[in-house]
């Protein structure tokens, strides 16, 4: 404490400001709090309604792969599911259809199994051996009647540094899957395809191979309609909302091909880039969201990210490939997991012989 500070001249002084503050920060709350629906999010929830109605009974129990950049959206997803399967009182016991793991960072087994317990309602999560912690997961799975668990981030179990893989993890969550009677959905970064690369039991497991997260392409003239209805529902909503008067014209072709351009396609990092540039637009006492916001909003992400280069809302419309540098898309790291696999199996092949 400060001694000697007249605490109530300082309110007097912070007033009107304050006053300020508290409604303009009311008004991006509201934003902040929108969930505008699109193609992409009814694509994946889609995915996981059936994973959740095909679970359970005598059936191999399965996992949903989702594998996104950061910023795509699959954490908002994946609450949104969780959100229309919530937990619901039985008496004296609780159901939980769905359950959401967040992976901790650099996790040993003892973390997953205390992240796990703790999202279960255990109250002494780092409590017991390795065993006894997993004793009490199976109970409470099952006392649960859990359906879906979810482990999201799960590019935690990957070293960022040498692409190397806990495997004793990896195993774990692997053994969780063949003994728990109930679907799994395995979220995270690009980064996440090394599990199923150096684990050959995890493919087998997919419920759909071949399912993607996708972004919306530019090129594509049905996605890029879909991306402009998309953000002409944030636009409707906002004014709908009462945080800012008019319509910003996000869907006109142009400023929705600079907002494409710079999110790479994905809604959840359009929506992001539309919470900072409203944030600035509310500050400055501006009617809506203008191009020189989301200008300025990327000139700061450029200083925070090393691979976003020139701005897509500055002058001309560049190339996606000058807006983001050295990019390295979703094709080019399964190429290079499927490179490392075949490495791997060749020396199995070779080792065998010898």
């Amino acid at each position: 404490m400060l001694a000697g500070l007249n605490v109530d001249a300082l309110r007097a002084h912070r007033a009107e400001r304050s006053k300020v503050i508290i409604d303009q920060a009311e008004k991006h709350r509201r934003i902040k709090a929108l969930i505008i629906m699109n193609t992409r999010v009814d694509e994946v929830l889609d995915q996981l309604e059936f994973l959740m109605a095909s679970s359970g009974g005598s059936a191999e129990q399965t996992a949903l792969l989702l594998a996104a950049p950061t910023r795509a959206g699959k954490t908002t997803i994946l609450k949104l599911f969780v959100a229309l399967n919530p937990p619901i009182r039985e008496g004296r016991s609780i159901i939980r259809p769905v359950l959401f793991v967040p992976t901790p960072a650099k996790p040993l087994v003892n973390d997953l199994a205390a992240a796990m317990l703790t999202a279960l309602g255990d109250p002494d999560p780092t409590q017991g051996t390795e065993k006894e912690r997993l004793r009490r997961i199976y109970e409470l799975v099952a006392r649960q009647k859990i359906r879906v668990i979810i482990f999201d981030e799960l590019q935690h179990l990957i070293n960022r540094e040498n692409d190397k893989v806990n495997h004793e993890s990896g195993d774990w969550i692997k053994q969780q899957i063949n003994d728990l009677g109930c679907a799994f959905v395995l979220a995270g970064t690009e980064r996440v395809m090394r599990l199923f690369v150096l684990n050959d039991q995890l493919p087998g497991r997919l419920d759909d191979p071949v399912f993607e997260m996708r972004s919306f392409h530019a090129d594509d003239p049905k996605d890029f309609e879909d991306n402009r209805g998309y953000l002409a529902n944030w636009d409707k909503e906002i004014v709908a909302c009462g945080a800012l008067r008019e319509c910003s014209n996000l869907a006109n072709k142009e400023f929705a091909t600079r907002i494409l351009l710079a999110s790479q396609g994905w809604p959840g990092f359009e929506a992001k880039l539309i919470h900072a540039t409203s944030k600035l637009a509310i500050l400055n006492g501006d009617s809506r969201i203008h191009l020189h916001h989301f200008e300025r909003v990327f000139d700061r992400l450029s200083l925070l990210m090393k691979r976003a280069g020139t701005n897509p809302f500055r002058g001309n419309i560049p190339r996606s490939t000058e807006i983001w540098l050295d990019d390295e898309s979703f094709e080019i790291v399964l190429e290079r997991y499927e490179e490392e696999r075949r490495s791997k199996l060749n020396l199995t092949s070779r080792s065998a012989r010898i």
